[in-house]
């Protein structure tokens, strides 16, 4: 069995086949989606992307913590979900992992490839597909 799980960022599931629309042409999703699991109902309690993603890898909420502290200033920093995953929470490519799973993790969004997020945890191999926002490395 394999498993894989696409996340992918701003896009409307009226928008895809496999979810009944029919002008908007995804064959290679509605393809997959065929011989797949589709979530109908699955929520994040938390946007932007990095939360979104950290709440989908984990499976852990972002809010509400029952530690948080406000901060002065800069209303990002420090705020929920916008640190690194914790070591404490597993993350499901290490879940996976210790069931005999190979895992691979492609993403676009550079700010899951820097080593301080720990959203790499529990791959094999990771690709980062370059030019879709800003790049600090060029």
């Amino acid at each position: 069995m394999n498993v894989v799980l696409i996340i992918i960022d701003t896009l409307r599931q009226d928008h895809v086949g496999c979810y009944g629309n029919r002008w908007i042409k995804t064959p290679y999703l509605d393809s997959l989606a065929k011989e797949s699991v589709l979530f109908t109902h699955a929520y994040p309690d938390s946007l932007p992307t990095l939360q979104v993603r950290r709440v989908l890898q984990t499976g852990c909420r972002i809010f509400p913590f029952l530690d948080h502290k406000a901060y002065k200033g800069n209303l990002f920093v420090g705020s929920p979900g916008w640190g690194p995953v914790s070591e404490q929470q597993d993350t499901i490519a290490e879940i996976l992992q210790s069931y005999g799973y190979r895992t691979a993790f492609i993403t676009d969004t550079y700010h899951q490839f820097k080593p301080s997020e720990n959203f790499h945890r529990g791959f094999d191999e990771w690709t980062w597909i370059r030019g879709q926002e800003h790049d600090p490395y060029r």
